[in-house]
């Protein structure tokens, strides 16, 4: 566990435990960062696993804050890090779906074995620099795979949001999900739908980051579970590869590529209604939402770019969302001619700190140019700005009064 000693983090968590440890108590590290040190990776976080209840852990630090005191979850602040103390626990009966209606305080064997996955069921005991697992998890990282502990369908009926745990676990390690896990998924797939859309876009995101997202989008379609997410099951597979690749994304792009992705699985484009009720139920920020609804809204008129001058496309790569979506259309269908690909690359390094400012302003217009021909007759200019078809505000203002005059 090297990569956990080596880390900042773990001379505060050593020094936590070592508090416990003085009391008779006992503290060992649990669950992800346990995976991730087998792994070799650095974990997210650090989280302490102990039989003290949590009033003994308020009583024990100076500084704590009870965000789960009920399910025995006491955070400890300290030297500016933030470190969860969670009782050993085991759960009461889940009526909700997602969590326990009640929890006894127990040992670390019955803690282990209440959790979701054998590779996030493990300890470490710092002290002893010693695994423990009783739930054979350090043998499912080995062999790579997913396995649910315990009977899978009652794993997924206490907290339905692990269907989807499951599948996003393969995107981000790279693992399979073992055969009766993945049956119980496809049994219980339509659970999905219990789980708030907000745990879902969390989810989902991760998966589009994670490095296996392809293999995982596969599994989320062949195991219904994303039928189930839309509401659709009329979907028609699509090979992603087409929208998704193995690179580091802003989640704005993810999830543009995600719908523009759902669209083609759909076959048939969303109307803005209902593009905007999804977005909104899948609780995309506002940035998010407007991003989307742009290169979706592109993608269903990329024939119309295709058709476009070099100044048109070259004002509209302006904004990160036709540029964004004009890049991948242009990568995988080729909707411009190369020529004008060309010209467009040869422009954007010519302009690669900025944009040239319009050399024609509203001021620079006569009082005959009016209400919309005032915006028009600017976008005109720029874009023959832009192809060097006018260098001033003398041959761009002629450009606009001699198209004004063939227009009347």
């Amino acid at each position: 566990m090297e990569i956990l000693r080596k880390d900042p983090r773990f001379l505060t968590v050593s020094k936590l435990c070592e508090k416990l440890w003085s009391q008779g108590y006992q503290a060992l590290l649990a669950g992800g960062c346990v995976r991730d040190g087998l792994l070799g990776v650095t974990p997210h976080d650090f989280d302490i696993a102990t039989n003290a209840t949590p009033d003994q852990v308020e009583a024990l630090f100076e500084k704590t804050v009870a965000v789960g005191k009920s399910f025995g979850v006491i955070v400890v602040v300290t030297d500016g890090q933030e470190i969860e103390i969670a009782t050993f626990r085991k759960d009461g009966g889940y009526q909700d779906g997602r969590r326990p209606d009640s929890v006894d305080f127990s040992s670390a064997d019955e803690d282990a074995k209440r959790r979701d996955f054998t590779i996030n069921g493990l300890f470490y005991d710092i002290a002893k620099d010693k695994v423990i697992d009783y739930v054979e998890g350090v043998s499912d990282l080995q062999k790579k795979q997913i396995v649910a502990i315990g009977d899978p369908e009652k794993r997924f009926a206490e907290d339905h949001l692990r269907l989807l745990r499951a599948i996003r676990f393969t995107s981000q390690l790279d693992f399979q999900i073992e055969s009766k896990t993945m049956v119980a998924i496809q049994k219980m797939q339509a659970s999905v739908n219990t789980v708030s859309k907000e745990r879902v876009h969390q989810e989902l995101l991760k998966l589009m980051q994670g490095k296996a997202s392809l293999m995982a989008l596969k599994i989320l379609f062949d195991s219904g579970v994303l039928q189930s997410l839309l509401e659709d099951e009329k979907l028609k597979w699509v090979d992603p590869r087409s929208y998704f690749e193995p690179s580091v994304q802003e989640a704005e792009q993810l999830w543009s590529l995600w719908w523009l992705w759902i669209q083609e699985m759909r076959q048939r484009p969303f109307t803005v209604a209902e593009l905007d009720s999804v977005l909104i139920e899948f609780r995309l920020s506002r940035q998010q939402m407007s991003f989307v609804k742009k290169t979706v809204g592109l993608s269903q008129d990329y024939k119309a770019i295709g058709k476009s001058s070099l100044g048109v496309i070259l004002n509209k790569l302006q904004d990160s969302a036709f540029r964004f979506t004009f890049n991948r259309f242009q990568a995988s269908w080729k909707i411009v001619p190369l020529d004008l690909w060309q010209q467009v690359q040869v422009k954007l390094k010519q302009y690669e700190v900025s944009f040239p400012k319009p050399v024609l302003q509203a001021s620079d217009l006569p009082v005959s140019v009016k209400g919309a021909a005032i915006g028009a007759a600017l976008q005109l200019a720029y874009e023959a700005q832009l192809e060097d078809k006018v260098t001033d505000k003398e041959s761009a203002l002629k450009l606009v009064l001699e198209s004004n005059g063939s227009a009347g």
